[in-house]
């Protein structure tokens, strides 16, 4: 569990939403039937350009290149969501706590890797999912990121 309930500070893990009394409303999805792993908080998320269902969205894990439609927030309820089930997407302008590929300094532009985890290394035709908004010393540290989501021109 993310809260702290004895008191009142907020341990960070990954997927959990930084600011919480202020954080945007997330938006209801359903998990696509072509997504073969289950979705964890943290994941990356795209459209199923495939779906035809008019009254929800229906979301994959992202590749690098995809254009972002949300994250995958933590829910101290839930750690795993299968295809067809519903869950939430992160939108632009929450902040999130995501795990870092690498040192990161503050107000960095960051790319999110095959892993799942961010990185201020631009690369050609991977997508932007947001701006740093804390630091990140090494590989597997977590950093707070405020979602705002861009593609890249390929090579």
């Amino acid at each position: 569990m993310a809260l702290d309930l004895n008191r009142v500070n907020i341990t960070p893990v990954k997927g959990l939403y930084v600011y919480m009394p202020n954080t945007p409303e997330p938006h209801n999805c359903i998990v696509s039937s072509s997504q073969a792993t289950a979705l964890v908080p943290g994941d990356i998320l795209t459209l199923d350009a495939t779906s035809t269902n008019p009254h929800c969205p229906v979301v994959v894990k992202a590749d690098v290149d995809d254009p972002i439609y949300g994250v995958v927030p933590h829910d101290a309820l839930k750690n795993s969501y299968a295809a067809g089930e519903k869950c939430m997407a992160a939108i632009e302008g929450s902040y999130i706590y995501l795990v870092a590929a690498g040192a990161i300094a503050p107000g960095a532009e960051l790319y999110f890797t095959s892993a799942g985890k961010v990185t201020s290394t631009a690369t050609a035709g991977n997508s932007i999912i947001g701006t740093a908004n804390t630091a990140a010393a090494a590989n597997g540290d977590l950093v707070q990121v405020k979602l705002k989501f861009a593609t890249t021109a390929s090579a």
